[in-house]
């Protein structure tokens, strides 16, 4: 019985939703060799996985280098820190450029603009 491997927009979807590993970026190659009969095909189903998986990690690299650190984001919003509508967005404008489609969910740029709005509402600031 043959298996069934993903789409290469079955892997894209996941990947929007969360790191895909070299694991896995790996045992899809084997099993597309595996299905195919040979080494793995130009732009296929594993190449798209390995090729998602490198952007995710020189991704995570960049994020750690140029942008701020979501837990700290809530420290100093914690510690009475304000962060400022043009911070917000300056951030969100510098993940975008990273990651060349907009805001990651849950990352500093959506937690930098929950963090203003939090502050915002509140009569602390």
């Amino acid at each position: 019985m043959e298996s069934r491997l993903p789409t290469k927009k079955e892997i894209v979807n996941e990947g929007y939703e969360r790191p895909i590993t070299q694991g896995e970026a790996s045992q899809i190659t084997s099993a597309e060799s595996n299905i195919k009969g040979r080494g793995t095909i130009k732009g296929g189903t594993a190449a798209t996985a390995q090729s998602l998986h490198d952007r995710q990690r020189d991704l995570g690299a960049s994020l750690e280098e140029k942008l701020p650190d979501t837990m700290q984001l809530e420290a100093d919003f914690a510690e009475g820190r304000p962060i400022t509508q043009t911070e917000a967005s300056a951030i969100a404008s510098a993940e975008s450029s990273i990651t060349g489609r907009g805001p990651i969910k849950g990352g500093p740029a959506a937690t930098a603009q929950s963090v203003h709005d939090r502050q915002r509402h509140s009569k602390k600031f």
